[in-house]
């Protein structure tokens, strides 16, 4: 009647586990996966309220949909998911308020999408070595004022690498020149491609950092926006999120008269990102400049 418990089941034939919505979170110590496994819980909570990580991934490949896991407790090292080692998929994740890191992977291949970081201490995401896509995805309020990047870190040893299509707004980082609320991309690491994101309002910080990102077909706020391909900024109007200062995934999409709307990279998608977060076909309206 636990997920802990769920996982001592899973082997052999058994590669499937449904966690039941509830209207209390599940409490895991933590919830610990080296196995493949897809995981299910549209509605369900996952806690963890001292000790580190919720959910520790140490091998296998591994699938998540719908979970939320939040509240990880202990300083360094209270990830909400850490991934060592492995393959992990993640959609319509929910990662929030935890200690340190709403994700952090050494060394795994990584695909997140339609997915939402916030209110996470450190960062929303680490990757260091491995590669990663994150593509559909909220990253919003996470980091702190001595933290070295509050949305995204981008350390990755191995290509592909994609961020695109992600809304990263009122992250917050150190008010120095090696960090950067937005998007820090490591100096050496793997090529990245950036494209098709907003990069906004990052707090105290600068909003990007690092060559390996190439970016393009992006809005990225008035404080450092890299050169590259369709690169720029715009004022809050113009941008047209719902509220700036709010603190809810809410507040973060766009309204009607975004300019926003029909920004991105003219050319056709590849298929994995031809909808949006809510799983509705882009362009949207249909009819709009891709």
């Amino acid at each position: 009647a636990s997920p802990s418990h769920g996982m001592t089941l899973i082997g052999g034939s058994r590669r499937h586990m449904i966690i039941a919505a509830s209207a209390s979170a599940y409490q895991v110590d933590p919830l610990t996966i080296s196995t493949d496994v897809t995981i299910r819980g549209t509605g369900a909570i996952l806690e963890r309220n001292a000790g580190n990580q919720v959910v520790d991934i140490t091998a296998g490949t591994v699938s998540i949909t719908g979970l939320k896991v939040r509240l990880s407790a202990g300083g360094g090292g209270a990830d909400g998911i850490k991934c060592a080692a492995a393959t992990l998929r993640l959609r319509q994740v929910t990662l929030e308020d935890n200690d340190d890191r709403g994700l952090d992977t050494n060394n795994c291949i990584v695909d997140v999408t339609q997915s939402v970081f916030s209110g996470n201490k450190v960062s929303g995401i680490r990757i260091v070595d491995g590669r990663a896509s994150i593509r559909n995805s909220f990253f919003f309020n996470n980091g702190s004022n001595t933290a070295a990047a509050g949305g995204l870190s981008l350390n990755p040893n191995t290509t592909p690498n994609l961020v695109e299509f992600n809304t990263i707004v009122k992250n917050k980082a150190a008010n120095n020149a090696n960090s950067a609320g937005g998007i820090v991309c490591a100096t050496g690491s793997a090529a990245i491609i950036a494209r098709n994101n907003l990069v906004y309002e990052s707090v105290m910080a600068s909003e990007v950092l690092g060559s390996s990102c190439t970016h393009s077909y992006s809005v990225i706020g008035s404080a450092n926006p890299p050169a590259g391909t369709m690169v720029r900024s715009m004022t809050r109007a113009e941008v047209g999120l719902a509220n700036l200062d709010g603190t809810t995934l809410a507040d973060y999409r766009l309204t009607g008269s975004s300019m926003l709307r029909g920004a991105a990279d003219p050319a056709p998608s590849p298929a994995a990102d031809s909808v949006d977060y809510d799983g509705q076909p882009r362009p949207n309206p249909t009819g709009m400049p891709a």
